[in-house]
Order: structure tokens, then C-alpha cells, then sequence
């Protein structure tokens, strides 16, 4: 088993990346594709900001010896900034007979797929203060046009259609998937598990923490009792600095 994530930027390829990390079991992140065989590697694309062109190079490039056995996960942002209809358009041409498998939900941060549109804390996401990112302002919510519109789409809004939807699907076709919890993102992956080669996978950490307990169990958390690392101790500062460089009104409210 061999899984390569590509990820548009550093804090994505490392949220997800960790999904897969285990004892014994390290995940690289890596800023060009490795040289070596690694059984789960992340390569930081770096495209988020690039021109729709660049980036879908860079993703080719990223996943130019890909064979077909490989696992694929086109990491993207959860609020679809940046060049995701390019960069899944790339991916497909990369890996030719694959289906694009489109899960971007993220409940644990409130951002969940229903209908195909994309919602942050219940908000459809072109009403959200993602609309307004000066440097990737989303213009839609659904899914569909999100990805360039030039796509041919399937919707699947539960398990059963997602598997009716997979069987009708036609390489280089998408199929995107609802989901408001982690359960739905789980179920659905459940329904493909045994076939996860067949398409490039597309979605956010919450799609990267089902696939890693998928193909490798759930993290479990040791303990000092059963040979775990003890907690770190040490000595109260007199002061915390923090350096927050998001634009997100919600890291705002945080710092407050």
C-alpha cells in the first residue's frame, strides 16, 4: 500500500498528513515529490496562490510516477480558496481512468456538504467572510461550480446514491458526496474501501482522517501507565506570546 496526499499549502499538507502518522508509522511532508518509495508521503504543492496554470503544473508534476495501485488524496482548502477546479482537473489528467471522489466536509471546524453546497456553520460559504479573502474570494457554494463547472458532476447525498453514482461513473467524471459529520464522511468512505485506488480522492482533513482510519486503524493515545510518553512539565512563563497571521474573523475572536 503506498498513499501520496498532495496539498496546496504547508498547514494543509501537515492536518493532513498527521491523519496517517502512527507509531513506528511516520508521515513525510515534502515540498517536491519524493525520491524515494515511502509508504505515506505529503507533498506541499505550495499552489494555493498560484495562476490556475502554475498550479495545475505543479500537481501534475507532483504526481507525474503515480502507478495505479497508489492511493491519491488531493488535499484541498475546506472553503475551496485557491485553484481547486484546476487542480482536480490536473489530478485527473495525472491519473487517467480514476473518478474524482469528492468529500470536502470538515465538521469538526463547521464545515459541512449539503446539496452539494458547501456551508460554514450553517452559512452557505459564499455568504461567509470567504467570499471577502483578498486573496482567493469564493464565489458560489456549490460544490460543482466551485470545481470550474467544466467537470462532469454526480451528486451523492448518502451511502446508497454514492454507490449508484460510482457504478454509472465514467473516468474523469466527479462525484461529490454530502456529509455533515465525521460518521457520514466515515460511511461513505466505508462504501468504496475496498477500491480506494480507483479514484483521487478529493477533500479536506476530515476526508484525510477517515482514509488514514481506513487503511490503518484509529490513533490510539498512549498513556505513561501503558508505555506512553508522560506529559511535559516545566516552569509557568511570566508571559505568552502569540503570533496569529490568519485573516479568519474566528482567529480574531480567538486572540480576543
Amino acid at each position: 500500500m503506498r498513499v501520496l496526499v498532495v496539498a496546496d499549502d504547508f498547514t494543509g499538507a501537515c492536518d493532513t498528513g498527521v491523519q496517517f502518522a502512527r507509531p513506528g508509522r511516520p508521515c513525510t511532508v515534502v515540498f517536491r515529490p519524493p525520491q524515494e518509495t515511502l509508504s505515506v508521503a505529503v507533498v506541499d504543492s505550495e499552489s494555493r496562490h498560484l495562476s490556475p496554470r502554475d498550479a495545475a503544473e505543479r500537481v501534475r508534476s507532483a504526481l507525474r510516477d503515480v502507478d495505479a495501485a497508489t492511493i491519491v488524496l488531493k488535499k484541498i482548502d475546506s472553503t475551496f480558496r485557491g485553484n481547486v477546479g484546476s487542480e482536480v482537473t490536473a489530478a485527473l489528467d495525472a491519473c487517467p481512468g480514476r473518478i474524482a471522489l469528492v468529500i470536502p466536509a470538515f465538521p469538526a471546524g463547521m464545515r459541512t456538504t449539503v446539496g452539494g453546497h458547501c456551508r460554514v456553520n450553517g452559512v452557505p460559504l459564499d455568504q461567509t467572510e470567504f467570499a471577502r479573502d483578498p486573496l482567493s474570494p469564493v464565489q458560489s457554494s456549490a460544490v460543482a461550480q466551485l470545481l470550474g463547472g467544466a467537470l462532469r458532476t454526480r451528486l451523492a447525498s448518502d451511502p446508497n446514491a454514492l454507490r449508484r453514482a460510482v457504478d454509472e461513473a465514467a473516468p474523469g467524471d466527479v462525484v461529490i458526496v454530502d456529509a455533515q459529520t465525521q460518521s457520514d464522511i466515515d460511511d461513505s468512505l466505508a462504501v468504496v474501501a475496498h477500491e480506494l485506488s480507483r479514484f483521487v480522492l478529493v477533500g479536506s482533513a476530515g476526508l484525510g482522517a477517515a482514509v488514514g482510519a481506513t487503511l490503518l486503524g484509529r490513533p490510539q493515545i498512549a498513556t505513561p501507565a501503558d508505555g506512553g510518553t508522560p506529559p511535559v512539565t516545566g516552569t509557568r512563563a511570566s508571559g505568552v506570546l502569540g503570533v496569529v497571521g490568519s485573516l479568519s474573523e474566528r482567529s480574531r475572536r480567538q486572540v480576543e
